[in-house]
């Protein structure tokens, strides 16, 4: 079969209706940003109190700096794996439905990848501030500038 240039939807009008898409799927669904919450909150309370006051410990001992390396460790693999969760699991649930679209040449493989990553922004930002807030103050993190 063959297609031709007038069968083709345009990139901006397929990455229009794909966000338009997966704006209605994510309001449809609020359990998965309750359930983001609930588990940025349980985390940052754990992690809370196994780093507590860490910040406020003498940094001239050994023990104190690993303390706070094994902090900063943790929180940045912690935000890395937040932020790469959403990517890693909505793609091979909808595995199946992107590929029949995108066989019917209803949209290219980017304008899907942008809509899906752009919904999921707000979780990307919101999720690990929460975290932050919670967790900043007991580490004992300076409150000053």
């Amino acid at each position: 079969m063959e297609v031709r240039d007038s069968d083709k939807v345009s990139a901006s009008s397929s990455f229009n209706e794909l966000l338009k898409r997966d704006l209605i799927n994510t309001v449809r669904n609020p359990m998965i940003l309750k359930s983001r919450i609930f588990q940025s909150i349980f985390l940052a309370i754990y992690t809370g109190g196994l780093y507590f006051n860490a910040g406020k410990q003498s940094y001239t001992e050994t023990v104190s700096w690993y303390s706070i390396v094994g902090y900063f460790f943790f929180l940045s693999i912690s935000h890395m794996m937040a932020s790469l969760s959403p990517v890693t699991l909505v793609f091979p649930s909808e595995k199946e439905v992107f590929l029949k679209e995108e066989n019917s040449r209803l949209y290219g493989v980017l304008p899907y990848f942008l809509s899906r990553n752009i919904v999921e922004l707000p979780y990307v930002v919101v999720i690990p501030l929460i975290f932050n807030c919670i967790i900043y103050w007991m580490v004992g993190q300076a409150s000053t500038a």
